[in-house]
């Protein structure tokens, strides 16, 4: 008798042992059935228990959670990290888990394309709220994502427009030193050359001006500025003292060779011998 009751107590212990295991080993599959019928509560419940026995399964089914608008538990942010480990998962997968997923219409291609869904969605929410930190947050977090470059563009554009809002150098400036390397950059560039040049010279004296031709010789606005300096200076006036006197405070000014050809005709009233000489007497610089 007591052998027959150690058998009896081995079989009743295999048999326990054995539906543990096949109880376990059925998260997965109602955990897939209840995310068939979107019960997501049930469905995170069962992946969840399922996370140490079957950790690609349980990234994978909460990435798809995680990764819909439609249940409480949306977290786009969360939803990526998950399709990404289960990608990197797939690979070592146990027999029995990989069978399980290939059971429910899961392979690599599968667990891709979760990976993309997801992605676009985080890229639509980005461009739903469209701020820059917005973006940033995309390319830091989706920097392989092929929405990637948009994002970069979407960026880019919004911080160009939020720049000529406010129109000011310190604004063109900000927006050059963060995106040096924007496809908006030279406009940009641009845009900044100008407003510099109207803020330095708002006052509309030659003070401003020779200031302004000072501190930028390189700007594309140095001619313009040295011609306001040039008309203001000579004020249209006919006597070659006045031009003499812009050579002479002024001599580096493009102007100058205009200015010397307004001295001589403006002295020169008969083009003779005499008066080329007093000309040449009189300016010898």
């Amino acid at each position: 008798m007591r052998p027959l009751k150690h058998l009896t107590l081995f079989l009743l212990s295999w048999i326990f042992f054995l539906s543990s295991d096949v109880f376990a080993a059925s998260l997965p599959d109602k955990a897939f059935q209840a995310l068939s019928r979107y019960d997501y509560f049930n469905a995170k419940a069962f992946f969840e228990k399922s996370i140490k026995k079957y950790p690609c399964i349980y990234n994978y089914g909460m990435a798809v959670i995680e990764g819909r608008k439609d249940n409480p538990f949306f977290k786009i942010d969360s939803a990526y990290a998950k399709v990404n480990q289960a990608l990197m998962l797939f690979p070592y997968c146990e027999k029995k888990e990989r069978q399980m997923l290939l059971r429910h219409q899961v392979d690599s291609m599968a667990i891709v394309q979760l990976k993309d869904s997801i992605e676009t969605l985080a890229f639509n929410e980005t461009v739903a709220h469209s701020t820059i930190s917005g973006f940033n947050h995309f390319m830091e977090y989706y920097s392989f994502s092929r929405h990637f470059n948009a994002a970069v563009e979407m960026r880019d554009s919004l911080a160009f427009e939020i720049a000529k809002s406010d129109n000011s150098s310190e604004a063109y400036h900000e927006f050059m030193e963060k995106y040096p390397s924007s496809s908006l950059y030279f406009e940009a560039k641009g845009k900044f050359e100008r407003a510099l040049y109207h803020e330095l010279t708002a006052e509309g004296t030659i003070d401003a001006y020779e200031k302004f031709t000072l501190a930028y010789p390189g700007s594309p606005f140095f001619r313009e500025a040295h011609e306001f300096i040039y008309t203001r200076f000579t004020n249209i006036s006919t006597s070659p003292d006045v031009y003499h006197d812009f050579i002479l405070k002024y001599p580096s000014s493009p102007f100058v060779e205009e200015a010397w050809q307004k001295v001589y005709d403006f002295f020169i009233v008969e083009f003779n011998q005499n008066s080329i000489m007093e000309f040449k007497n009189k300016y010898p610089d």
